[in-house]
């Protein structure tokens, strides 16, 4: 029981400890094996509330802990504490990173440059092969290309990255005991010769709708620059690029047809000035104000749009209908029940978006904490709501967190 890791997942599985308590604990006491050592007295003048100081000192679920420990011996997982060295430094200036995470793979996730790369799970041909051909132009030393592990842009962008040996990390939302989707294990078992996957969760956690937004801010989190290719307005994507927003990451979107509906979501993001549309590897490159190796530069060509598609510059804001999900087609994205808001309204919005409304025109100016208590929502469910309402011009974000009504 003096193993340090046994004690650093222990401190993770104390409910009601998460990323503010464990830094102020580790801050306090050093390392989580003196955390569990100290006194009641030292424990409350750390600040620590009496109910989590009782679990600390009650705690004694060690034995299936060092088993799960075992195991991850036996499958090559590391786990990566918040003050270990490998730990993905980019997510330490989350507000609440995850304290620990699980890794099988061989890639550095503090290289030099990370991109994400999100998108639709039914994309259409074009969005593969412009996610291929940036992925070819993006192509040098220190960078890594991360995404979900998903059906479509996700798969493509992971398999791409393989085919021109450039690191790839798959950011999941279960544990590694379990693969999703299944049909990707070819894919998973390459992608950790060459990159890796990587989890929040515990070893045994299966796949639950509610873990793909913790998924998609790890994604968000980790990067330098977020590519979106082809998604419609309501999706994991989106959530993924409200994240990056928030974290003032840059942001980039590939739209197809302005046409179709799977180009919604990056036409919101771009008129929205959320996002900068993208043409080539070489724009990317230079609006991060990264250097090309030696020879590459002025290579790249301008992506395949198609010439009877000229993308909208206009900054105002869509009320297209968003896209109904289907739980069991697309188990990552939360179900949306929608109504009319009124009879003969023109879009319709769900039940939660038309709560969090009444909420906003009965408090004017709420934070997105606020409005998961008087919603009593999921917290992790609210920003997807929020973007809806706000790429439908009903809301406004200000700084902080906060929303108003749009008038």
């Amino acid at each position: 029981m003096e193993d340090p890791a046994l004690y650093k997942l222990a401190l993770t599985r104390i409910h009601g400890i998460g990323s503010v308590y464990t830094k102020l604990l580790i801050d306090r006491f050093g390392d989580a094996r003196a955390v569990f050592h100290a006194g009641r007295s030292s424990l409350a003048r750390a600040g620590i509330h009496e109910k989590l100081v009782d679990a600390i000192l009650q705690f004694s679920r060690y034995a299936p802990l060092e088993k799960e420990l075992q195991i991850q011996k036996r499958k090559g997982i590391r786990m990566l504490f918040f003050t270990d060295p490998d730990y993905p430094r980019r997510l330490l200036t989350m507000h609440n990173f995850p304290p620990l995470l699980f890794y099988r793979g061989v890639a550095d996730l503090n290289t030099e440059k990370i991109i994400s790369v999100v998108g639709t799970r039914r994309p259409t041909d074009q969005g593969r092969q412009i996610t291929k051909r940036l992925i070819r132009e993006l192509a040098q030393p220190n960078l890594l290309i991360i995404s979900g592990l998903a059906f479509g842009i996700d798969a493509t962008a992971h398999t791409a990255a393989l085919e021109h040996r450039i690191p790839t990390i798959g950011i999941l939302g279960h544990g590694l005991g379990h693969l999703y989707p299944g049909e990707h294990s070819g894919l998973a078992r390459s992608m950790q010769q060459q990159g890796g996957l990587l989890t929040s969760f515990p070893y045994h956690t299966k796949t639950e709708v509610h873990n793909f937004p913790i998924r998609n801010k790890l994604i968000a989190g980790l990067c330098d620059a977020l590519i979106v290719v082809e998604t419609g307005e309501v999706g994991g994507s989106l959530i993924t690029a409200a994240e990056a927003q928030d974290l003032s990451k840059k942001i980039f979107a590939v739209p197809g047809r302005i046409t179709d509906e799977k180009s919604r979501g990056c036409l919101h993001l771009i008129r929205g000035q959320k996002a900068e549309l993208l043409v080539s590897g070489e724009q990317l490159q230079a609006s991060m104000g990264w250097e090309w190796p030696t020879g590459r530069k002025g290579q790249q060509a301008s992506l395949p749009f198609p010439s009877d598609a000229p993308v909208p510059v206009s900054t105002s804001t869509s009320t297209e209908h968003p896209e109904h999900l289907h739980q069991r087609e697309h188990p990552e994205q939360p179900i949306h029940a929608e109504h009319p808001e009124q009879p003969a309204a023109a879009e319709q919005h769900s039940i939660h978006e038309q709560h969090l409304l009444s909420l906003l025109r009965e408090k004017e100016t709420l934070s997105i904490d606020e409005l998961a208590t008087f919603s009593q929502l999921n917290l992790s469910s609210i920003p997807l709501f929020l973007l809806n309402l706000e790429m439908q011009g009903l809301i406004r974000s200000l700084p902080g967190k906060r929303y108003r009504l749009a008038h």
